[in-house]
């Protein structure tokens, strides 16, 4: 079974207007959040095989402090990326149709409205739809998505194939 690990960016600042938004570094609650998500996403046992980071300051920094700890010292092949800036939901398909096949859990590490429409559109039809009722609403900062999908390769990829395994925000995991 393929399964794809969404996680948007934690909470940015916008508090120096002269950096660029790709520039923009966490904010004291972000960086706690990213925190909090890697050690509940630890907790859950959820890994990764293979970690897709938009190059933006925010999404960078987010995983640079949501890896140890969910992972520990464990390594994981990470790439950074600009063709995840920023981009659409047709984009991040495209590119999750491209994903090393060898990789069976694939996470992309991005933005808002992309990361939301995608996974919506992914989500499968035949689900409940009280399933996906949160997800609908809003994807928060440093939000976590876990999608699977039937094995098929990452390459065949169709929109509305994946099962919402899991939708995990910032919020239901603070102390």
């Amino acid at each position: 079974m393929k399964q794809l690990l969404v996680l948007r960016h934690a909470k940015s600042s916008w508090d120096n207007p002269e950096l660029g938004d790709i520039e923009r570094p966490l904010t004291k609650r972000g960086r706690r959040n990213a925190h909090a998500m890697g050690r509940a996403l630890h907790e859950r046992g959820l890994a990764a095989d293979r970690v897709y980071c938009s190059d933006a300051q925010r999404t960078r920094e987010t995983w640079s402090l949501l890896a140890p700890e969910w992972f520990g010292d464990k390594t994981i092949p990470f790439t950074v990326t600009r063709a995840l800036y920023m981009a659409s939901a047709d984009a991040l398909l495209q590119f999750c149709k491209a994903a090393d096949e060898q990789a069976q859990r694939v996470m992309l590490i991005g933005h808002n409205p992309g990361l939301h429409e995608l996974c919506l559109r992914l989500c499968s039809t035949a689900q409940q739809p009280e399933d996906i009722t949160h997800l609908s609403r809003k994807l928060p900062t440093a939000a976590f998505v876990l999608l699977s999908f039937p094995e098929t390769p990452w390459s065949l990829l169709q929109e509305g194939t994946g099962r919402l395994e899991l939708f995990l925000k910032p919020r239901d995991v603070q102390d």
